[in-house]
């Protein structure tokens, strides 16, 4: 007797009826003729959800070691598990789910003007029933391609450009300000995940926003309708069967919708993904209670690691410290202590405990509640902080200053001072320390004689925005083989430098530009770690602080004038009560300069003439005299460039009493001014008894020196010529 599988549809046609879906609505003709359905029962009344490429076939996907590809299938749990309700086979990619309106524009290469992007099957089938160009994604992160995370699915792109789409918009849910409080949940995450896949969204479409696409949208229902079970695109259009039109008339205009939709423009990567990360209420603790008070109320709640509470009675929030002041990284323990300080704040450590001693004070249960990390790790971020990642303890320190609307003109006002006509990449610096921690950047020199300039008021006011991730070192620090105090600072400044060592010299230009270090420290074995410091470099010796050679692009040298009047208390009563305004400004605020080098700046923009005084100032003897010479030669005979053998060149130092051997001016001029000889002849030019010049042709082993070598304008087309014609 064959006996046949019954398949339970009960949940699948309520739901087909919660769509207003006709039967025939959900069928679907393969490429190869055959029959199938967007939406099908399996034999547990569960609702299997079949995928469509855009070619008209089934998705498919080989698993791990099979012999042959299976179809692709995603299942909506009639019975969700907890809080899952969606499951696929383990080990399988994503795809993008092509509702047939869609799949019918690309086989026949149909212009479509906006394309909706939503979470979710059944609300893009909801969107497609009332007219939407909408694909499905099975989740806000779902739109990535199967090789790599962040990059834009290959059909997705694939589709927009066959089909020439002008507009994306990436819709999202009503509850998207929502949050769901629970003891010891990070609410932040949630946020966090949303902006993450709206940027990760916006920065996988920056190659095609050319032509055609020309509006990269966010949209999402308005928070009202999350509380009248209209959470979803297909509850709100099946809530409000009467006013569909009205609904995706609304949703139609994007951005300046208002009624059922709030949108913002995302072309924009810089400042308008800035508004979406102040919208989800994460520029600081207060904002985020200010967006999602409606489900924090007045418990305690977690943001970026650090428990708040709103204190009803001075309705500010205030920073609760944990219960439990211990970790365990490793095999070691560690205790959580707030060391007090002179001015009368407490300053954060983590010293070295024993188990027997937490068990002693504390009994052996307790030791069971210690949170436990594999081991440290340094990952440096001012913005979207986290104190543990994947297990590991962040041994980088959120900073205790968090952006707050306010001016900041005394603080703008002391960059002018620092950086001069620099000003505006002096705050492009200051910004990329805030927002782009791990981008390299030159070695920041600040240099004067005088005093009363503002040079160590400068490093102590980024030692109070960055905390403890910054640090001021000695000379000597950069001599020791012991780093560990300095290696996994985002700052490392010296005050009063004089490097007089090559050796030093030499390390701080590896820093500069390393991604990598060896961190040592006393009894322990060096580890590699990623290295992210920025050095800082203050100095009262203008010409001499640092033997910096010509051809030298890492350093930043400033000459920095006194103020007109001193004012002791600039740090204290202007500098730092501005810092959480300074920092709301630099997040809205747009760089000037665009990342041309691996230092974000290019040598014209940091050339100065602080740093051509440092070169000269390290010019050997050898390399002075040369100079010298030959410029006046060029000078004096108005040539726009000259040519000189070793012989030439031996004979002209003669004359000024100086001797050196052929292989020291040789490795001059092709080692540091990177000059090639030619065998041929040339012109000599020579001085006559009577003052007046003469040449000749001769021929030698040659090297050509141009005015451009030295810094010297141009004589001149004109001139030129005549040399041409006197050749």
């Amino acid at each position: 007797m064959l006996i046949t599988s019954v398949k339970d549809e009960t949940y699948l046609l309520a739901r087909l009826n919660s769509l207003d879906m006709l039967p025939e609505q959900n069928e679907f003709e393969l490429s190869n003729g055959e029959k199938s359905q967007f939406f099908e029962a399996d034999e547990e009344g569960n609702i299997i959800l079949n995928y469509f490429n855009l070619s008209g076939g089934h998705y498919s996907w080989k698993k791990s070691g099979a012999k042959y590809p299976r179809r692709f299938q995603r299942v909506r749990l009639r019975r969700p598990k907890d809080d899952q309700k969606y499951s696929q086979p383990k080990g399988s990619p994503q795809f993008p789910f092509f509702t047939p309106g869609v799949i019918e524009c690309y086989k026949e290469s149909k212009p479509i003007k906006t394309l909706f992007v939503v979470e979710g099957e059944f609300k893009a089938f909801k969107g497609w029933l009332c007219g939407l160009n909408i694909i499905g994604i099975p989740s806000i992160h779902g739109f990535y391609s199967q090789e790599q995370k962040g990059k834009l699915h290959q059909d997705i792109e694939t589709l927009l450009v066959q089909c020439k789409v002008r507009q994306v918009v990436f819709l999202a849910d009503a509850d998207i300000l929502s949050t769901h409080w629970a003891p010891g949940k990070d609410l932040s995450k949630r946020a966090n995940s949303f902006y993450a896949a709206i940027k990760n969204f916006r920065e996988s479409l920056e190659l095609l926003l050319t032509n055609p696409l020309e509006l990269i949208v966010f949209s999402h229902i308005l928070p009202k309708y999350d509380n009248e079970n209209a959470k979803g695109l297909d509850d709100l259009l099946s809530t409000y069967t009467s006013v569909h039109d009205k609904i995706i008339s609304d949703l139609n205009k994007l951005h300046l919708a208002s009624d059922y939709f709030k949108g913002f423009i995302l072309n924009d990567v810089n400042t308008d993904l800035k508004k979406i990360f102040k919208y989800l209420g994460l520029n600081s603790p207060g904002e985020f209670f200010e967006t999602y008070k409606a489900g924090i109320g007045d418990q305690e709640f977690i943001f970026r690691g650090r428990t708040f509470k709103q204190d009803s009675e001075k309705h500010s929030l205030e920073e609760i410290r944990s219960e439990i002041p211990y970790i365990r990284v490793g095999v070691k323990f560690y205790k959580t202590i707030y060391t007090p300080q002179a001015d009368g704040k407490t300053l954060l450590n983590l010293k070295e405990w024993t188990r027997s001693c937490i068990e002693m004070d504390h009994g052996k249960e307790y030791v069971k509640q210690v949170e436990r990390y594999e081991d440290w790790c340094y990952v440096p971020n001012h913005i979207q902080y986290q104190q543990s990642i994947n297990g590991f303890y962040n041994r980088y320190h959120a900073i205790s200053h968090l952006p707050e609307p306010g001016k900041c003109e005394k603080s703008l006002e002391f960059i002018r001072h620092i950086f001069g006509e620099h000003y505006e990449k002096g705050l492009d610096y200051i910004q990329l320390l805030y927002i782009k921690p791990t981008q390299i950047l030159p070695v920041l020199c600040l240099v004067s004689e005088e005093r009363n300039t503002g040079k160590t008021t400068f490093l102590n006011w980024l030692t109070a925005i960055f905390g403890r991730n910054a640090t001021i070192n000695r000379n000597e620090d950069f001599e020791s083989q012991f780093n560990s105090g300095w290696a996994g600072k985002l700052i490392i400044a010296v005050d009063e430098t004089f490097i007089d060592r090559k050796k030093i010299y030499e390390r701080i230009k590896s820093l500069s530009t390393g991604k990598t270090m060896k961190v040592e420290a006393k009894g322990q074995d060096s580890v590699d770690a990623e290295f992210f410091g920025k050095v800082i470099l203050c100095s009262n010796n203008e010409d001499s602080f640092i033997p910096v050679d010509s051809n030298e692009i890492r350093f930043w040298v400033r000459k920095v004038i006194p103020f007109e009047s001193e004012d002791p208390h600039l740090l204290s009563k202007s500098l730092i009560p501005e810092i959480p305004a300074f920092l709301q400004y630099l997040l809205e605020r747009q760089l000037t300069t665009s990342h041309q080098t691996r230092m974000w700046f290019s040598h014209s923009d940091i050339q100065t003439e602080a740093l051509s005084l440092i070169v000269q100032r390290n010019k050997s003897y050898l390399e002075k005299e040369l100079t010298e010479q030959i410029t006046e030669a060029l000078i004096d005979w108005d040539l726009d460039e000259v040519k000189f053998t070793l012989t030439d060149l031996s004979t002209i130092l003669n004359q000024s009493g100086i001797r050196e051997p052929h292989f020291k001016i040789k490795d001059l001029l092709t080692r540091k001014w990177k000059l090639e000889f030619k065998n041929s002849t040339y012109i000599k030019w020579i001085h006559l008894e009577n003052g007046e010049r003469n040449s000749y042709t001769v021929k030698g082993k040659h090297y050509t020196f141009s005015r451009a070598l030295f810094g010297l304008p141009s004589r001149g087309l004109d001139n030129q010529i005549q040399i041409q014609k006197c050749g």
